[in-house]
């Protein structure tokens, strides 16, 4: 029953968005535009998933996108080749993204601008698909 429920329940998802803070320094996290500070974002693929190639693909289109838009504000797709359990639970379903959003000296406010462009771009894929 539980099985059937979750296969039922994920056939609804498109698309998986793993949302994390870096820790990395605030001269490596931070984005400026137009007098505005943004947190950068990091889209990170796990290479030991069973859906890499769609997870990697999505990546890069994401990256693509927010690149065209916001240049300068993806610090771009990384690839992690780890051991088997580190999938980032993007063997689950396919258009997953673990996606770091600034660092620990970013303020929300920054990684609210960032999610907000996010936000445009995610819209644009889910209606041109």
């Amino acid at each position: 029953m539980q099985k059937t429920w979750k296969t039922e329940s994920l056939r609804f998802v498109k698309m998986v968005f793993d949302i994390h803070r870096d820790s990395i320094a605030r001269k490596d996290s931070t984005f400026i535009a137009n007098g505005k500070e943004y947190a950068k974002v990091a889209l990170i693929v796990s290479r030991t998933s069973k859906n890499y190639d769609e997870n990697v693909d999505f990546a890069e289109l994401l990256h693509a996108k927010i690149e065209q838009k916001y240049p300068g504000i993806s610090r771009g797709v990384i690839v992690k080749n780890g051991k088997a359990q580190s999938t980032y639970n993007q063997d689950l379903i396919g258009e997953s993204v673990l996606m770091n959003i600034g660092g620990i000296d970013n303020t929300l406010e920054e990684e609210f601008r960032a999610a907000d462009i996010l936000a445009t771009i995610i819209k644009e894929i889910i209606e041109t698909n």
